[in-house]
Order: structure tokens, then sequence, then C-alpha cells
């Protein structure tokens, strides 16, 4: 039941029962043992600022003892969390706050009886789905009463009780898909016009293929990492070689300003590496000032550096006023804490920072680690290979929690860009209790700010230097700069976060919840970053096959031949069954697999040969991509300066379909013989290739060059060599 300041006796009371509450907690703050229960929990509560900006009023009138517990436990809670603010994260009060609507609604038409009150809880999972609302609106009323019963103010019998319903409680598992990273990009629905306005449309559509984009996001996170340790140990041995003290820093602990101490700070140490005996890259000192130093006076500051100026406290006016030092967030605090430990003894480990560790931790979610897991593993989880003089390659060989058992990711090389960084990290961390200091507040539950931690790390990549560096690399390898464009587009149109949206909706008491918010703004930004767990699913995705062979293991202590004679025959019933499961399993898969090829297969191998496949017009001599229309078609240069790695350049011409009828004739005339002596071949490369190059015939090449072409074959088809002799073992 819900309504808007109808209730004042209700208020009153409320409001008493608040303030009881709130003065046990002053009252007795470190006396937690002493702390008495409540004698009468709410029946109602008032709920206002900062959750709503007006004040809503939920009341419970079943009088049922069980339901009033309940319902005063949900309300406790939400005192507790408005008192400890800074002890939850943001979202945790308005979480509660949004579960009394339909809490109220239910308990209030639920007659409660001592024969049911232990079924309460799953009476409302029922309640909702007989409605066709999901059920997680009650996993987080289960879990918020669950959690009710560690407050100081409910008496044990209360308790016990609640645990009773909790344990007599046995809820319908919230049914979750897999959401890959892929679909995460394309779910921002504005990405692909963007993208296609800017000649990238041929870049967006490998978004298709999980295995281009994971190959593409594990090159572009490992450059990052990489960079970020050179620019640790540089800044690092540049400090030590000059003779920095960190005591020299001691003196401005006593300024009672933070701003100002950290400004002091920060300023001493960029004079420390622009001065002296040896001097940093000019490329590592961007990252310091991008990371320390505001936006607007950047350039003047990067200025002072290279002329060895001192970076004095206030500028003259004619320099435009104060130079204003912000807040580390990728050198933060912790960094150079680390940094200082190191200074005073050289066997403590190379400095690490926070976006360093979430590199680490992307990629070992890229190597299909659980996102939990990859939060805790140890440098003993990990496995090493090659000669006592260089390690060739390693492998993670950890204990999976979901799972209770241990597991093991394929064998990384040490010479592959995710393969150094991971690596180096390994190499400087192995001496220490543990590799991150991460969790997961950090890496799954981030806001999609780019002023966080994670934000500023993904930034790092736009770098000149860096975006330069992770670019010819990608030429270099054959890759795409999917990733790389993505999360750029993403940066340069988003206008408003959803935080700042929300704020000014409630202010003006108007919806704000996310599908008004993507209604209303036209580059809107997701409400979180990606987690590791998407990583982790779109890295299985890319490397999945539709069948694996299995191994038959007999973990009993009889042999074979026993199970076979004494145990495997008609009397057995459950055998029986099984083998009828099985033969029917058995059937259907040689029907639909083992005599038939992979469909899903075929049309992967040909979406992602038809994304990097860019056509030479045989008319106009341009680049033209596949599916574009007319509107989306550029001149070659654009095309050209794209630099994809990995594209498939056609030219429309009279050769090309000679070449194309020849082979598709072949495959027809040599199709039976490979299905049975080469069918992998046939299956991942001689159907894919048809396709591809039927379509190509079929719908881009002009009539004009077909009509040559296929006159030209006509008149040399005798002449051309045959094809497949190899795979044919002929």
């Amino acid at each position: 039941m819900e309504s808007k300041n109808n209730f004042k006796d209700e208020n009153v009371e409320v409001l008493n029962i608040q303030s009881e509450y709130f003065r046990q907690k002053k009252t007795n703050i470190n006396k937690r043992s002493s702390i008495e229960f409540l004698s009468v929990l709410p029946k109602c509560i008032v709920i206002g600022k900062p959750v709503r900006q007006s004040e809503l009023v939920y009341e419970c009138v079943n009088t049922h003892e069980t339901a009033r517990l309940l319902f005063g436990s949900l309300c406790l809670l939400f005192f507790h969390v408005a008192e400890n603010s800074d002890e939850y994260a943001k979202f945790k009060l308005d979480h509660i706050a949004d579960r009394f609507p339909k809490f109220t609604e239910y308990i209030n038409q639920h007659e409660t009886t001592d024969s049911n009150q232990y079924q309460i809880i799953k009476s409302f999972e029922t309640y909702l789905v007989e409605k066709g609302l999901s059920n997680q609106s009650v996993h987080s009323v289960f879990y918020f009463i669950k959690e009710a019963t560690k407050l100081d103010v409910l008496g044990l019998e209360q308790v016990e009780k609640i645990k009773a319903i909790c344990s007599a409680t046995k809820l319908i598992p919230i049914e979750t898909e897999q959401y890959p990273l892929d679909k995460w990009f394309t779910e921002i629905t504005w990405l692909r016009g963007v993208m296609s306005a800017k000649g990238k449309s041929s870049v967006y559509k490998r978004l298709a293929s999980p295995k281009l984009l994971m190959k593409s996001f594990n090159l572009v996170v490992s450059e990052i990492m990489f960079f970020l340790q050179k620019v640790s140990r540089d800044f690092t041995d540049t400090l030590k070689s000059n003779g920095f003290n960190p005591e020299q820093l001691s003196i401005f602990d006593k300024m009672k300003s933070p701003a100002c101490r950290n400004a002091n700070k920060l300023r001493v140490l960029l004079s420390s590496i622009s001065k002296g005996q040896q001097k940093m890259l000019p490329e590592h000192i961007d990252l310091l000032i991008f990371d320390w130093i505001s936006e607007s006076v950047r350039e003047k500051v990067n200025a002072r550096l290279r002329n060895e100026n001192e970076l004095i406290k206030r500028n003259s006016e004619k320099e435009g006023g104060d130079l204003w030092f912000n807040k580390g967030v990728i050198f933060d605090e912790k960094f150079l804490e680390q940094l200082f430990d190191h200074l005073k003894d050289n066997q403590a480990p190379y400095p690490v920072t926070k976006a360093e560790e979430i590199c680490f931790y992307w990629l070992n979610c890229a190597q299909t680690v659980q996102a939990s897991d990859a939060l805790t593993l140890k440098y003993s989880d990990f496995v090493f290979h090659g000669s006592s003089s260089r390690i060739t390659h390693f492998s993670c060989d950890y204990y999976k929690s979901r799972a209770h058992d241990f597991k093991f990711t394929d064998s990384i090389d040490a010479s592959s860009h995710n393969g150094k960084a991971m690596l180096n990290f390994l190499m400087n961390r192995k001496d220490s209790e543990s590799l991150l200091s991460l969790n997961r507040n950090n890496v799954d539950r981030a806001s999609s700010s780019w002023k966080g931690v994670l934000g500023r790390t993904l930034q790092i990549a736009f770098l000149p230097f860096v975006e330069n560096s992770i670019r010819q690399e990608i030429k270099h390898s054959k890759c795409s700069t999917l990733f790389l464009d993505l999360i750029q587009c993403l940066q340069t149109w988003e206008t408003m976060k959803s935080t700042s949206w929300v704020k000014k909706q409630k202010e003006k008491g108007l919806p704000h919840d996310m599908e008004a918010y993507r209604k209303a703004t036209r580059y809107w930004a997701p409400n979180q970053w990606f987690t590791g767990s998407m990583i982790k699913t779109a890295a299985v995705h890319s490397d999945s096959l539709n069948f694996r062979v299995g191994t038959l293991v007999n973990y009993n202590s009889h042999t074979p031949e026993t199970e076979q004679s004494d145990y495997l025959s008609s009397n057995n019933q459950e055998h029986t069954n099984t083998v009828g499961r099985m033969m029917r399993l058995v059937m259907e898969d040689i029907e639909t697999v083992a005599y038939r090829p992979n469909h899903e297969e075929i049309e992967s191998r040909l979406k992602e040969r038809q994304a990097r496949t860019e056509l030479i017009s045989g008319t106009t001599g341009k680049l033209e991509s596949l599916n574009l229309s007319n509107q989306e078609e550029h001149d070659s240069q654009v095309i050209l300066n794209d630099s994809q790695g990995d594209v498939i350049l056609v030219v429309e011409s009279t050769e090309t379909v000679v070449e194309f009828l020849h082979y598709l004739e072949q495959a027809k005339t040599h199709y039976s013989l490979l299905a049975n002596r080469n069918p992998d071949f046939l299956e991942k490369h001689v159907l894919p290739t048809s396709e591809w190059m039927d379509d190509l015939l079929t719908y881009r090449f002009s009539k004009d060059i077909k009509t040559k072409g296929y006159e030209a074959y006509e008149n040399y088809k005798s002449m051309l060599p045959p094809l497949f002799f190899s795979q044919l073992g002929a």
C-alpha cells in the first residue's frame, strides 16, 4: 500500500522508531555486544531524500507476527544502510528502497497463518510469477532479509525465526543468459550509425565474430599493460639514479589540506624526473601528466618540464593562473607507497598501478579463467615451461571455486603480446602474497566513467605514442582495430552519463529509469563497464567447437570385462534405460552431425571472411566493403587509412572470375571424394570458400565483368590445372 503524506500518525510512529534505532546505534557505537534489540518492529516506513525527491509511505497492515517481522527487518536494514552509507555502495540504499512497493503490496494481501508462515517468501515468488513478473525482486528481498539477521537490534528469537524461514525457502534460480563482450557493445545501438558515418562500417561488422573481437581486445590490452610496466620502471629507475629521497616529501605531511599535500608532492616528483643526471622518456612523462594534471594546463606543464623550468605554485597572470594538480587515479597514493618502498629497498618489487592489475585480470579472463577466481590468483597457480635460462610458455592451473576442482588454461606463448606483459607482471610480483589488490567493485561493478581507474586505463590507448604503437602492432599481427575503434567511438561521442541524467530527473520528479534515459539521450552511455565474465564468455565463444571428443573412464573397482559380463545385462533396468537413451543420442548425432556438414561453422567462417573482404571495383577502381549501401561507400583513400591488417582484397576482374569459376567447378567435381577422404578440409575450407566466391560472383561483380569472365573461362578451362590433388591423396 503506497501513498503520499497521508499517514500523520503512522509517520510519527515511524520517526520514533527511526530515532530510537539511531539513538541506540550512537549510544552503543563501541559496545556492539550491549546493544538492546527493539521491542517494537516498524510496520511503516517513510522513504524520502536522498532516495526519493518526495516522501513515500509504505505500511504493513498484515497483523500476523511473521509478516510484520519480515517487513520490519527490511525496514531496519534500510535504516542501517542509510546511517552507515560510507560502508556500502551508493546503489545499495536505492536497491533496498525499490523492493518496498511490490513486497508491501504482496504482504498486505497475503493471508499469513501459522501453517504457511515458513513459506511466506516462496509464496511471494509465486505471486510475482502469476502476475507475469520476474522473480528477481524476491531474490533481492530474500537476500536483504538474510542480511538483516546480522543487525544487533533484532532479538535472538527473531533471528532464529528468520533463519528458519530462509532454510525452508527454495527459490527458482534466476534465469541468466550468456552475456559476452560483443553483446555489451552491440546493445549500444548508436555505435553502428556513428561508425558507419565515419567510414568504419566494415570495422563494426567484425563485431559479429567474437574471434576477431577477442584478438583485437587481447592486443590492445596487452599493449596498454606493457606500456604501463615501462613507465613504472622508468619512473622508479629515474628517481633512483637521481638520488631521490622519499623523506624530503615528509615536510608536506603537516599541511591541513589534502589537495595542497597532494599538489606539492606531485610537483616535487615531476621536477625530480625532468632534471638531474637521468631523465624519463618524454612519452612516459606524458602518461604522468595525463593522470596528475588537469587537461587545461597539460601542455603548459609539459613545456615547463621540457625546458627544465620549476613548476612553481603560482604562474604569472599572463600564463593563465594557477597550476591545478589532480589526485592520481592511475599513479595513486598506493602506487607511490610501493614506489617509496622500492627506493628504500632494492629487493622490493617494482610498483604496480591498479590499471596494470586490471589489464592482468582482463587477460586472465580472456584465457577463460572464471572471473571470480581471476581476482584471487596466486603466483603458485601458474606453471612455467622452458629452460633454466628462458621461459617459453606458461599456463594457469587454478582451483575453480564453483566446480570445486582444479582447472587449467591453454599454454601462453611468452613471446606473444599478452605473454610478454603477463610474464613481466608475474616475475615482478612472484614474492607477493597475492597478485592483485582488486575487488569486484573495481572491475565488475565499475560505473562507466572516464574519470575512474577503469576508464582511465582504456584512455591510455589514445595517448599519441601508445595509439601509434598499437596500430603498428595491429598491422604486423594482421589483426583488426575493432576494439580500439569501439572504445574511441564511445569516448568521443557519448554525451551524458546515466547518473547525471537520473539526478536531474529526480530533482524534477520525472521518470528516471534506464529505459527513459536511453530514449531521452541520443548518445547514451552504459550504466557500468563490461565485466570479466563478459570477457570470459566471449573468449569461450571465440574458441568454441560444436563437437569435442570425450573419454569414458571406469571408476569402479572391477575391470571393464566384469562390468560387461556381470553388471551390464537386461536384469539391470537402469543400464537398459541408459543404453536406450545413449542409443538415441548416438543415432541423432550420426544423422545430424557425422554425415552432414556443420552448417553453423560454415556460416561463421563465411561471415568472418565477408566482414574482412574489400572489393576493388573494376569500373571505378575504388575499394568497396561488402554489404555497404550507396551511402556507406567511400573512396579508396578513406578505406586505406582504416589500416585493417586482416583485410582480404579482391580485384573485380576477368581473371578473378575465371579463377572463381574454376575453383567452383573443381569443388563440384571432387566433392564426393573429398567427403570420403578429407571431410575436415571440405567442411572447413572448400565449402566456406565456395560460398564466399559464389556470393561475390552473384551479387558483387558487375554484369560486364562476369560476361567477359564466363567467356574467358569457356575458352581456357581445358588448359587449367586440376585442384585438390594433395587433399585427395592422389
